[in-house]
């Protein structure tokens, strides 16, 4: 592997922090590390105790300057240490605007700001990981409409920004990726095709592509949540990270909007399924205290959480989750 080198961190250990950089990204770049150097993978707790113990930023911030839109795997990282859970503050965009919908119904939209740059600059500054971005005009009609505003939201942050929405052909991956986001959403078509989801990361690398799945009961629903397809979600999300997809985002529709927590056993259940086969699982949907963040960063390796109605309500701040996973 290429090493890496960097000035030390104050009140830490030059080597023992780039011996923890180097081997945290080995084990994300490496799926089968831990069979072939057992011993030096058994290092990673200590390595992580330490750097807890002595700093107050995440070691990814602390890399950033070598990878502007790096970020690694949660597997790699143990499932005690609950800050290196990614947050992703939620821009639903229609129109040109930030909406929030109601159980994903058009009817039952709150518009909150005709500036979707100025609330990614917020979000950004308040402590977001990445910026969770969705086209739900495109979800509805399979067309892309806000690239404009995607653009201006990517121009105006400098974290990472993903976006779903109506992306169900290889040239709106493109344009959407021209646009400047650093991860795609494969929802209806992932559905319909795994084998696209093959073709597509195996074009634009497995890192750059995400499915999202919308699911009610267990049961998968695509364009907007308008058509049940019967498929397991589970099943589902296991099968897209064997053909290739790098991310999975797991929304249950019951939950979402409604700030009473996440569906925790399912998303535990879908977390635990595609861990092991390289997959990584951002959880979704009804997030709307601290305290369902921290129960979602308990959740062994789960690499992000997505938190969107509480945040445009202000019945939760970035800040506040932030010091509740900090302890």
């Amino acid at each position: 592997m290429a090493r890496r080198k960097r000035e030390g961190t104050p009140g830490w250990s030059q080597r023992a922090a780039w011996q923890l950089f180097n081997l945290t990204a080995d084990i994300a770049e490496t799926a089968d590390l831990a069979a072939k150097e057992p011993e030096r993978v058994a290092e990673l707790p200590a390595l992580w105790d330490m750097w807890n113990a002595e700093q107050s930023e995440p070691l990814w911030k602390w890399m950033r300057p070598f990878f502007p839109r790096a970020h690694l795997p949660c597997a790699s990282i143990p499932a005690d240490s609950l800050r290196f859970m990614l947050l992703y503050p939620a821009i639903d965009l229609m129109s040109g605007q930030v909406v929030r919908l109601r159980q994903g119904r058009a009817d039952q939209k709150t518009v909150y700001s005709s500036d979707p740059a100025a609330f990614a600059r917020q979000w950004e500054s308040e402590g977001g990981d990445w910026l969770h971005i969705v086209d739900l005009d495109a979800s509805f009609s399979g067309k892309q409409q806000n690239l404009e505003s995607v653009r201006a939201i990517t121009s105006a942050v400098g974290i990472p920004c993903e976006l779903g929405g109506g992306i169900r052909d290889v040239e709106a991956i493109r344009r959407a990726l021209d646009a400047g986001v650093a991860r795609v959403i494969l929802g209806t078509k992932a559905a319909e095709s795994l084998e696209f989801v093959g073709e597509m990361a195996r074009e634009f690398g497995r890192e750059k592509i995400a499915v999202g799945i919308d699911a009610k009961n267990g049961i998968v629903s695509v364009k907007g949540w308008t058509q049940e397809t019967g498929q397991s979600a589970l099943d589902l999300a296991c099968n897209a990270v064997k053909a290739g997809a790098g991310t999975i985002i797991y929304t249950d529709i019951a939950t979402d909007g409604m700030l009473q927590g996440p569906n925790f056993p399912e998303t535990e259940r879908v977390n635990a399924a595609i861990v092991p086969l390289g997959g990584q699982l951002i959880a979704s949907g009804g997030v709307g205290t601290a305290e369902h963040v921290l129960r979602a960063a308990k959740i062994p390796s789960l690499y992000g959480c997505i938190i969107g109605k509480a945040l445009y309500d202000k019945t939760l701040s970035l800040p506040e989750v932030k010091a509740a996973l900090r302890g």
